[in-house]
């Protein structure tokens, strides 16, 4: 399965700024059809950053919350099956099923059939771990969607992800992306930059404090 590589470097001046203000290094990950919508990765920022991941994943479900951190009910085991789908039923994943209601290659399905007498609706999304620093970390939400009873959702990854820094975000909480989440109660954010993994594995970055964002290594 394919490896990915993001270096992220911060000169040692911005980076004691950059302390002081309290901020992490955040990244999200991108999916087809909707707006990255949770900071799959974070952690303390050093003069090198090294994350790693393979292009494998899992499934979870978690109530259907707006904010705040996602909250696991239940997940599959093992790496899901793209081009398959799953059933959530009794509080637990089935599958993979293939047939006509399978995704295509590379997408992943969840049927949502907790009945509505117990559920009106339910978050599902898709778990992927990283190494960070030399730290493997485990399995991380990537993303979430709320599916109402008895209907479904399809998560198509993408590569691309979208880093930034800001203080007061953990790994696995409902965000949005700076600076569109500026009006929300946020204490200090940078500006997200769009990574895209485009015919390579490995890219780099670096701080520039001049435009308060992530730019391209020279």
């Amino acid at each position: 399965m394919p490896s990915y590589t993001l270096q992220l470097m911060i000169s040692a001046q911005d980076l004691t700024t950059l302390r002081q203000a309290g901020e992490s290094i955040v990244i999200a990950r991108a999916f087809s059809g909707s707006s990255p919508n949770v900071a799959w990765v974070s952690f303390a920022p050093f003069s090198s950053n090294t994350v790693t991941w393979d292009d494998a994943y899992g499934l979870f479900a978690s109530p259907a919350q707006s904010s705040g951190t996602i909250q696991i009910l239940s997940q599959t085991s093992g790496t899901a099956a793209s081009g398959m789908y799953y059933n959530f039923a009794d509080a637990s994943f089935s599958g993979p099923f293939s047939g006509a209601s399978a995704p295509g290659a590379g997408s992943f399905r969840v049927f949502n059939q907790m009945p509505s007498s117990q559920y009106t609706a339910l978050g599902f999304g898709m778990l992927q771990s990283a190494t960070v620093n030399g730290s493997a970390l485990p399995a991380r939400p990537a993303n979430l969607d709320i599916v109402p009873a008895m209907q479904f959702s399809t998560f198509t990854p993408l590569n691309t992800v979208y880093v930034w820094l800001q203080s007061g975000v953990s790994s696995g909480d409902i965000v949005t992306l700076p600076p569109l989440s500026m009006g929300a109660a946020l204490a200090v954010s940078s500006r997200a930059t769009k990574v895209q993994f485009s015919g390579t594995s490995s890219l780099s970055y670096v701080y520039e404090s001049s435009v308060g964002a992530f730019v391209p290594a020279n």
